[in-house]
């Protein structure tokens, strides 16, 4: 895919994880532009009324299970921060786990039964798109206008928070967030593994190839044992898709296969071909895993990324930056460093920049008190709500260093607070990182981590560089019904047909998957749905978020908040 420059482990949603995910999309400056001490008087407010109140509302709310949270802090649905909502907020919570790796498959089951909770969060609008269209969202603008205050006046602040939450039928159906840019994913390397090889840093993908077999099967940490991998990825995301242009989740590989060409959106497989090549090359030369496949939760990747045996990791960056103090624990002298992506036969890439905007929730149509959802979401709203949720708590989790929060103990804050960023989701405000992260520069591992933070940016905040794709994939619009029933029916045989080219050998080629791809789209309606996404670019890509948006507010940011690293 070629276009123009500006065109959810270590531990699932981490320290960087509750870090990374933020961007106030106007308004913004060096410093937090809201009033703290204002929103925790409220914060403190609402909690004494609620709690004296004698109409108490009680309401239901998902939550993603990621597998995520220690054992000693309880369950998702269970902890001391869902304690903390119910002890501190206006409404009782009842939350419901939806597990992170299939929801559609959750929620279907808890539609059909009719136990779905009031307030569903959810990111991907394939999902949201059939229960819009089936009657199972309550449009919401009237209730905020008549209910919110908190997140009424976000909107106002913030008109793309209307935008990405209205529906086709022109209503508010949906909640949404505002956050900080940061990298979603990065491409990292052992750099003491190249020096020690005398190697470059890979620019091309054949060269990536190339240093992964030279980093495989040898005793670089000295330890003792030739078990070093050279190239391994934490699944669950986008990854190494995105090298080739293309952010499309691991479940669904083939999930869009689309790229720009001219003024048009067209259908094109070359990415996926080429990427499938660059992944079988690895596999068949041994320098992964041979079960990558199996590690559904990314969690044999993360242990042997942290054990130190992994020179090329392809990671979100909120697995990378909270398993450096593993890692270093493991190997003092590893070196990690964020690597441009490299250039390929269709391109060179950035890499991906989580979305800034996001849609992430409405109300269940057979909600009995939606007044009381108003008031969850209006406290989640509070400033005071995001920090706490986001950092934890002042004094014992976090402390303030020029304005910002700072991370006092970053085990303990792993243990206790990491895990937060689902229960935040409906935070529809952002508080701020400082620039460099929110570490103590004078704790050695914390100090290691705000260079990579750094690194990171400095890297991949390049908007010269192309981003991986037409636009993020929570972006994408939603299929009509059929069109959807088709194309969901075929995703998992797609992705299990280049999955079999990468590691079937000679047996089944990545051009043979290739052919085989696009048979099966032909057959199941993929013209159709072809004509839907080249309509929607043609028509309709000025009131849509692409990826010029998106380096539009990341420069925004930038230029805002003077940042510079």
């Amino acid at each position: 895919m070629k276009m123009s420059g500006k065109a959810k482990k270590f531990v699932s949603m981490s320290l960087a994880a509750v870090l990374s995910f933020a961007l106030v999309l106007t308004g913004c400056g060096g410093k937090n532009s809201e009033n703290s001490s204002t929103d925790s008087s409220a914060a403190a407010q609402s909690s004494q009324s609620g709690a004296q109140s004698e109409n108490r509302g009680s309401i239901t709310v998902s939550v993603y299970d990621r597998g995520n949270i220690p054992s000693s802090e309880g369950t998702v649905i269970d902890n001391r921060w869902t304690k903390w909502i119910n002890e501190n907020g206006p409404v009782d919570v009842t939350y419901v786990a939806i597990p992170r790796s299939d929801p559609g498959q959750k929620f279907g089951i808890l539609f059909a039964s009719g136990t779905a909770p009031d307030l569903c969060l959810e990111y991907d609008p394939t999902l949201k798109q059939p229960y819009y269209q089936q009657g199972l969202m309550m449009p919401i603008g009237d209730l905020i206008e008549k209910y919110s205050t908190t997140y009424k006046e976000w909107m106002k602040e913030n008109p793309a928070l209307e935008k990405v939450g209205t529906m086709d039928d022109g209503k508010l159906y949906q909640i949404g967030r505002v956050m900080e840019n940061a990298p979603l994913d990065g491409l990292y390397i052992r750099k003491d593994w190249l020096d020690k090889l005398n190697l470059k840093v890979p620019a091309t993908i054949d060269e990536l190839i190339n240093v992964a077999k030279a980093f495989t099967g040898k005793d670089l940490n000295g330890s003792g044992k030739a078990d070093s991998i050279g190239f391994a990825e934490v699944l669950g995301g986008e990854t190494s898709r995105m090298i080739f242009g293309f952010n499309t989740p691991t479940t669904k590989i083939a999930g869009f296969p689309y790229t720009v060409k001219g003024e048009d959106l067209v259908y094109d497989t070359k990415p996926l071909l080429e990427w499938t090549k660059f992944r079988k090359a690895i596999y068949d030369t041994g320098a992964c895993d041979k079960e990558f496949l199996m590690d559904k939760n990314g969690a044999k990747a993360t242990q042997d990324i942290t054990a130190g045996r992994v020179g090329i990791i392809c990671a979100q960056e909120n697995q990378m930056i909270p398993g450096l103090a593993t890692l270093k624990k493991n190997v003092p002298s590893a070196e990690i460093i964020p690597i441009e992506l490299p250039e390929t036969p269709v391109g060179k890439f950035n890499a991906i920049i989580a979305n800034t905007v996001q849609a992430v929730g409405f109300i269940n149509s057979k909600c009995k008190d939606p007044e009381s959802v108003i008031k969850y979401i209006d406290f989640m709203a509070l400033e005071s709500t995001k920090k706490t949720l986001k950092f934890g708590i002042e004094g014992t989790h976090y402390k303030m260093a020029d304005d910002y929060p700072q991370i006092i103990d970053a085990d303990k804050y792993k243990t206790e607070v990491s895990y937060t960023g689902d229960l935040y989701m409906a935070c529809s405000r952002e508080v701020f990182n400082n620039p460099h992260g929110p570490y103590d520069l004078n704790d050695p591992i914390q100090k290691e981590q705000s260079a990579l933070w750094d690194a990171d940016r400095k890297t991949y905040f390049n908007t010269k560089i192309a981003y991986p794709g037409v636009t993020y994939s929570e972006d994408i619009p939603a299929l009509s019904n059929d069109m959807a029933k088709n194309y969901n029916s075929i995703m998992q045989q797609l992705t299990d047909i280049w999955n079999k080219a990468i590691i079937s050998g000679s047996a089944y080629t990545p051009e043979q998957a290739e052919k085989d791809m696009n048979d099966l789209w032909d057959k199941t309606g993929g013209k159709d749905i072809n004509s839907f996404y080249s309509d929607w670019y043609k028509n309709k890509k000025s009131t849509s978020i692409l990826s010029n948006d998106l380096y539009q507010l990341l420069d925004k940011e930038i230029s805002d908040r003077k940042l510079s690293w």
